[in-house]
């Protein structure tokens, strides 16, 4: 039976020359190379290039490296592979990560309170007789409110923000306001709604840099020697 070889496939069975010339092609692979040597001069050709080119490298002379240079690259190897501290050692790596889980931890905490995510509440006043603002929070689709904060008020101030940075990831809550006055009266809000999804990025993304810096910086510290100074005598 006679085989066809398209255009398309020609060049694949050119690529395979190379491992039919030393012998690694089996199955499938080497039985269509004959038959295309066989069927097409153009195979030929490109099998004799393949031969002057196995035949120019095979003759070329066997150089070996300087023995400084070898000796060089295998302090080097060993250099590199003898770490300062043994990393299959178990110490190591429970000292390590309770390290790096330590100092994430801090990082975090003061990460948190610098930047603090949360939902951002905001509320104008324009009675001067109150003398405190109670925070209340609710989760959405319950009348569970909490106190959540107490902020108290200030001569000559309209304008209040307060942030919710303890919440829940993904969780949703009603807000409202309640201002107090100094003989008891007060006045209530209407009811706002904060959704905790919309700060679940960012507080993923605080959450990220923490372990990346702590893990990090903890990492190095066991890595890189550190090299003990040495007291000069003066002159």
């Amino acid at each position: 039976m006679k085989l066809l070889f398209w255009k398309s496939k020609t060049s694949k069975l050119k690529e395979l020359l190379p491992a039919y010339l030393n012998g690694s092609l089996t199955g499938i692979e080497r039985q269509a190379v004959l038959a295309w040597l066989d069927n097409d001069p153009d195979g030929q050709v490109e099998l004799e290039k393949w031969k002057t080119v196995k035949k120019c490298v095979a003759e070329q002379p066997l150089v070996s490296p300087p023995p400084a240079l070898e000796q060089r690259i295998l302090t080097q190897a060993r250099t590199t592979t003898q770490l300062p501290i043994n990393l299959s050692n178990r110490r190591w790596l429970v000292a390590t990560y309770l390290s790096g889980l330590a100092l994430t931890l801090g990082i975090f905490v003061l990460l948190w309170l610098v930047i603090r995510p949360g939902i951002v509440l905001a509320w104008t006043v324009h009675d001067g007789d109150l003398s405190t603002y109670r925070l209340y929070r609710a989760p959405l689709g319950t009348q569970e409110y909490e106190l959540l904060a107490q902020v108290p008020a200030r001569p000559s101030v309209q304008q209040y923000t307060y942030i919710d940075a303890l919440l829940l990831p993904g969780q949703a809550y009603n807000y409202l306001v309640e201002g107090v006055g100094q003989t008891g009266q007060s006045a209530t809000s209407e009811i706002v709604r904060g959704n905790g999804s919309d700060i679940l990025p960012a507080q993923i993304s605080l959450l990220l840099s923490s372990i990346i810096i702590g893990f990090g910086v903890v990492t190095l510290f066991h890595l890189v020697p550190f090299r003990k100074p040495t007291l000069r005598g003066m002159a």
